[in-house]
């Protein structure tokens, strides 16, 4: 098995160990290992990460806001979890909760280690626990959400 000269090679097959016959040997990239056909796809997974950093970092700058703070349905600190079809960051307990009521009800994320798309991100940005409380708990009765 030779290396072939760049010269006349695709930019994104540079540097890639090709046979004689010019196909593309496997090798690996960041600890993944690819082929010759998924080397196009390297690059969108790079940006694809880079995206997921920055919806990432939105969703924490959600998380910062006073609002957010506490947990939409208990009085626990720091929630990490979201139920993104309701628009309210919750605890990991009520997570559970809201897990149980099906994703039809609430489609519970992690902020941190789940994947999230714009419009999640948007949506979360747009609504928050205060104004999602006073529209999902407008009617329910005095005493009825739990306070420790």
């Amino acid at each position: 098995m030779s290396r072939l000269p760049s010269a006349g090679i695709s930019p994104s097959l540079r540097g890639s160990n090709l046979s004689e016959t010019g196909a593309v040997e496997a090798g690996t990239s960041g600890g993944r290992t690819f082929c010759g056909r998924d080397l196009g796809r390297l690059s969108h997974l790079r940006m694809s990460d880079l995206e997921q950093r920055r919806l990432l970092k939105r969703l924490d700058a959600c998380l910062k806001r006073p609002e957010n703070q506490l947990c939409a349905d208990c009085p626990s600190r720091q929630p990490r979890w979201a139920s993104v079809n309701l628009g309210i960051f919750i605890c990991t307990n009520c997570s559970g909760i809201h897990r149980s009521l099906g994703v039809h009800i609430s489609f519970v994320r992690s902020t941190t280690l789940d994947t999230w798309k714009e419009k999640q991100v948007v949506d979360m940005e747009t609504m928050g626990n205060d104004r999602a409380n006073a529209y999902w708990e407008a009617r329910l009765p005095p005493g009825a959400k739990p306070t420790s």
